[in-house]
């Protein structure tokens, strides 16, 4: 008796899933042209700056947490160590750092250090795991974050 009963109740109950909704589309620039993030062979891990915004993302090492396989540590004020799925360089002086940081297309990586970059005006930032070199140079044998900001609205 009570298990008909429940069965009527959820027979009666409407799910508001529409057969018509369309999943968003993610437009990325990991390899230098804008794509579909569906279309292409790596693994990039994608969030806007509205995103970053609504989660209260103010830091890389704030947005590494929202990113399986990354870790993003502040070593000293304005330098960060970013390590992909456990690839690090060991650290020490004159060591080339494993992984690289860009900022619009530019190259931010110096030896032994990240700089810390403020997400402020930001498009999107985008985590490219695993090697990246031929891309993006011998810093980025672990992977590249890359970091883009917004257009200049010339309207």
């Amino acid at each position: 008796m009570l298990v008909s009963s429940i069965a009527a109740a959820l027979g009666t109950t409407s799910v508001g899933f529409s057969y018509g909704a369309e999943i968003e589309e993610v437009v990325v620039t990991a390899r230098q042209r804008a794509e579909s993030s569906q279309d292409i062979p790596m693994m990039v891990q994608s969030i806007s700056g509205e995103e970053m915004e609504k989660r209260g993302i103010t830091t890389l090492e704030d947005y590494a947490r929202f990113v399986a396989g990354l870790n993003i540590s502040t070593t000293t004020p304005g330098q960060n160590t970013i390590v992909f799925r456990g690839v690090s360089d060991g650290g020490g002086f004159l060591v080339d750092p494993t992984a690289a940081i860009y900022l619009d297309e530019q190259p931010m990586s110096v030896t032994s250090a990240a700089p810390d970059v403020y997400p402020i005006d930001l498009a999107r930032v985008e985590a490219l795991a695993g090697p990246q070199s031929t891309l993006y140079g011998a810093s980025s044998q672990s992977g590249a974050v890359r970091v883009i900001t917004n257009k200049p609205d010339v309207t």
